[in-house]
């Protein structure tokens, strides 16, 4: 027991020392960067939209979190345009891969036709033809949204 509070009482003061000497330290000068100037010429920063993002850091087979099918590293060299200038082919092959993707080889994407303020309408069909959901597609960001 003695040599508990000799020790506790020789490390005390470094410790009390060494909190006072971190407490005063000056903050780190601000690292130097591009000017106003350079400013406007950068791109923005890709934006991660959704909870997705807070998904794809954690080890598979985590409780309560779905794994993703892939590493998000493996794209990570592809950055998303301000404007991804998307056509009326474009979504349909986007609106077609999205069906393979989930495993669906019997519904069909029809009525692919621009649907005014930068926005591209398509339908999901079964194979006789009825209409399952229609969606829209902003050409800019390409955001899939339910409008039916």
């Amino acid at each position: 027991m003695r040599r508990t509070l000799i020790a506790a009482a020789a490390v005390l003061p470094l410790t009390l020392g060494t909190a006072a000497l971190a407490q005063n330290a000056a903050p780190p000068p601000p690292a130097a960067g591009p000017g106003p100037a350079e400013d406007a010429a950068l791109p923005p920063p890709p934006r991660h939209a959704g909870p997705a993002w807070g998904v794809w850091h954690h080890r598979p087979g985590e409780a309560g979190r779905r794994a993703m099918p892939f590493d998000p590293r493996t794209f990570a060299l592809f950055h998303p345009p301000a404007n991804r200038q998307l056509t009326p082919a474009d979504v349909q092959e986007i609106a077609q891969a999205l069906l393979l993707w989930n495993g669906n080889h019997s519904w069909k994407v029809t009525d692919v036709q621009p649907a005014g303020d930068n926005r591209v309408g398509f339908t999901y069909a079964a194979p006789d033809g009825t209409a399952i959901a229609k969606f829209t597609v902003n050409t800019e960001n390409g955001r899939i949204e339910r409008v039916g």
